[in-house]
């Protein structure tokens, strides 16, 4: 009778710390949620065509010649859209709008799990959105159709469980 009772103390100990190494997407999903990197911050969100042609016609935002029309045009914030953007990123790069108000970011699937230098390190592949729910109304409508984004997640085994070492978008 108490070997058996040792036996399933023993299968309990033993089952609750293969579980700890395990990375389920599940696990993976919160943990890359509760890091620092999608903690509630000001969004910079990068537009699509779509949205360009939206905002114009919205009235956020309109076109600026640049210097002699040499570089093409810029957009540029009208008093409207200051009411609910920041501003724009300098646009070499790509239009990246700075939205005034915090919004969150969401891990909407984890896509895959793999290891990576061993079973103690894995990378995660998921995809992500803003999430605009404390925003504005109007910030709201205006990107309830925005692509989710892909990501990249690193984690490492420690004694304690798997911790997010870093976070990469793409």
């Amino acid at each position: 009778m108490r070997w058996a009772g040792l036996l399933v103390l023993l299968a309990l100990i033993l089952g609750s710390c293969s579980g700890s190494r395990e990375l389920t997407r599940g696990k993976a999903k919160q943990l890359i949620e509760e890091s620092d990197t999608f903690k509630p911050r000001q969004a910079k969100v990068r537009l699509t065509e779509e949205e360009v042609k939206s905002g114009l016609k919205s009235g956020y935002w309109q076109e600026q010649q640049t210097f002699l029309g040499m570089f093409g045009s810029v957009l540029v914030l009208t008093p409207q859209g200051h009411a609910l953007f920041a501003g724009f990123e300098p646009q070499i790069q790509g239009r990246i709008l700075d939205i005034r108000d915090p919004a969150t970011m969401e891990v909407l699937q984890v896509t895959g799990i793999t290891d990576v230098d061993g079973p103690d390190q894995k990378q995660v592949d998921f995809m992500w959105n803003w999430n605009f729910r404390d925003s504005r109304p109007e910030v709201q409508q205006f990107f309830q159709n925005y692509p989710a984004q892909r990501g990249q997640a690193i984690f490492k085994l420690y004694d304690d469980g798997w911790r997010v070492e870093g976070v990469q978008f793409q």
